[in-house]
């Protein structure tokens, strides 16, 4: 699941600085967060420099292994302005969504305009949209534009909002793609407020493959906990995930077969297939990482991928404990993720040993720097 982030710099102030506010994500098992980058064709919005805020923290999610996304609130108003902005947003993020509300009603001109300058600059970029969830209630929406260039739809199903029962709210928005001919991957946004338990495990009984969640800056004590509850699921899902989707071909599950045979040689065949051989290697890397052992791909699984694949200089009370247990598996050491004496010193033990086996120069301190990162992957 992905959570939206409006004002980001305001979230950083009210929980003392980005290291705090990125263990607050964390302990939500958040690892995915889409940013706000511009307002139209301003990076200023209400006074907000919003594309600033994004640059400036951008590196401290990613370093923290963070999916780090990026969108805008959409006008088509100036074209060329508008879509120059998307474009960097993309140069700078992961994936980008476009906010089509009120102000693009009627504007199936711009907003083909603007896809398709974004789509000749990032041709293979992952892209999506998100609108009002009742297709038939907005038609003035350029809905058929977005489904013809973005990669995934995220309508906003704010049954709470909206007042609707969340089974309904769901139903009607599933009817209207297909009778519209909104054929792209749903991946529904739900909101973080003013929402009671059992909507949201009646929402999450409907399976959906990816979701959005408006907004950390709104986050409720009742959505955290759903939040929490969401990432750590085991239950399968009962509709749009059937037995075959299983071996579902998509671009994430071939980063993770890569992933996956980086970190623990899993010698898996990259094919983008979720078959019995990568849900395997997927228990086996959640036992060395201490997360449930179910084969599913959960948040926590992407976060201890992305964290070892940041390489994070380690050392002795160091806070990244997947980083430390794949280091201890490494080394010989007990699997803890607790990086103290013990693990210190086999660290040192492994660098002499490839100073010695492989005429290497790593400095014996039991701290894994770059260099050491390096050997470590290549021996």
């Amino acid at each position: 699941m992905f959570i939206w982030i409006w004002q980001l710099q305001k979230q950083v102030g009210k929980y003392g600085g980005i290291d705090n506010l990125i263990k607050k994500m964390t302990s939500l098992g958040v690892d995915d967060i889409c940013i706000k980058f511009h307002e139209g064709s301003s990076p200023i919005g209400g006074g907000v420099n919003f594309r600033l805020d994004f640059l400036k923290y951008k590196e401290s999610f990613k370093k923290a292994g963070f999916k780090v996304g990026t969108w805008g609130y959409n006008y088509f108003n100036n074209v060329t302005a508008e879509a120059n902005l998307i474009i960097e947003a993309l140069n700078n993020s992961d994936y980008y969504i476009f906010d089509p509300e009120v102000d693009v009603a009627g504007k199936t001109s711009e907003a083909e305009q603007v896809c398709k300058i974004v789509r000749k600059a990032h041709a293979k970029a992952t892209i999506g949209y998100s609108s009002f969830p009742i297709v038939s209630y907005h038609r003035d929406i350029p809905y058929a534009v977005f489904n013809k260039y973005c990669d995934f739809a995220s309508p906003q199903i704010y049954w709470g909002e909206m007042r609707w029962d969340v089974n309904k709210c769901i139903n009607k928005m599933r009817e209207d793609h297909k009778t519209y001919g909104l054929n792209k991957p749903i991946y529904p946004t739900i909101q973080l407020y003013n929402c009671n338990s059992t909507s949201y495990e009646a929402f999450r009984k409907y399976g959906f493959l990816d979701a959005g969640a408006w907004s950390f800056d709104q986050l409720d004590d009742t959505a955290s906990k759903f939040l929490i509850s969401y990432s750590s699921n085991t239950t399968k899902p009962v509709k749009d995930r059937t037995e075959d989707m299983k071996y579902l071909k998509d671009t994430s599950i071939e980063e993770l077969q890569s992933q996956l045979n980086s970190l623990i040689n899993a010698n898996l065949k990259v094919d983008g297939i979720y078959g019995p051989a990568t849900t395997a290697a997927v228990k086996v890397f959640q036992q060395l990482m201490g997360i449930s052992i179910d084969g599913k791909v959960v948040p926590n699984v992407w976060i201890a991928l992305n964290q070892i694949k940041s390489r994070p200089i380690t050392k002795i009370s160091s806070p990244y404990r997947y980083v430390v247990r794949w280091i201890q598996k490494r080394v010989g050491a007990n699997i803890d993720g607790i990086y103290g004496k013990i693990t210190e010193e086999k660290v040192k033990q492994w660098q002499r040993w490839c100073n010695e086996k492989h005429n290497e120069n790593l400095v014996v301190s039991g701290i894994v720097d770059v260099n050491t990162w390096i050997c470590m992957f290549k021996y």
